[in-house]
């Protein structure tokens, strides 16, 4: 299976992973993640049936909070309740693409609407969350997107602890025929994911200390690269 991202301002998701589903016949292709602030609720079960058809019924459906920093601060978009409004989004989803009319209330706009088809399957739903009360709920969907960087142990952990239907989690490469250079490919992205996530479980079950956890959030926050302080073991 591939996942296609679809973080602030990157390329849009559906397009990609249609043009992936269309290209392939057997992996299942993932949206991990899309957000309920910048898609309205309609729109992203359109998408969903759509991509879901051209996949041939191989499709998931990735969805999570995303954050104030894209969502508020960057792109002016009122950014409040986030575990909320990715539950009302859930179960609005669910009612959408089950052929069944939704009349709600989802992000403070009222949806009274229904799909004019609806895709022949149950498309499963996963989250792509971090914190403990959005994985606490995470039973609520059919699995959770685990975020960049997550290490093995820190994947048994989330398993140990809030026993998800499904755990996906992306794995960074980078392929070059020197090693060397390709290592030095993904240092960069490693120092801002690591400033990400910070003093966290993320990185604490990973091993990594603490202190320099919060080094990389400071350089981050303050705009400054940290790739210094990430070596080749890391």
């Amino acid at each position: 299976e591939v996942w296609v991202s679809e973080d602030s301002l990157e390329r849009g998701a559906f397009a990609v992973a249609g043009a992936m589903a269309a290209a392939t016949t057997r992996m299942r292709v993932g949206l991990g993640v899309v957000n309920p602030w910048t898609r309205h609720i309609a729109l992203t079960a359109m998408e969903a049936h759509a991509l879901d058809e051209v996949a041939g019924g191989r499709s998931v459906l990735g969805i999570g909070a995303s954050n104030k920093g894209w969502m508020q601060d960057r792109l002016g978009i009122p950014f409040d309740r986030p575990i909320a409004r990715l539950v009302e989004y859930t179960r609005g989803l669910r009612t959408l693409l089950s052929g069944e009319r939704l009349t709600a209330e989802i992000g403070g706009q009222r949806v009274d609407a229904a799909l004019d088809a609806h895709p022949a399957r149950d498309i499963p739903i996963v989250w792509g969350v971090k914190g403990p009360r959005a994985l606490e709920l995470s039973r609520q969907a059919d699995g959770v997107m685990l975020s960049v960087l997550s290490s093995p142990s820190y994947v048994r952990w989330v398993r140990e602890n809030y026993a998800p239907r499904d755990t996906i989690a992306y794995a960074s490469f980078a392929v070059d025929a020197d090693a060397g250079a390709a290592r030095e490919r993904l240092r960069a992205h490693t120092a801002r994911f690591l400033g990400m996530h910070g003093p966290s479980a993320i990185t604490e079950q990973a091993g990594l200390d603490q202190g320099l956890a919060a080094r990389w959030r400071e350089r981050l926050l303050e705009g400054r690269d940290a790739s210094d302080l990430v070596d080749d073991e890391i």
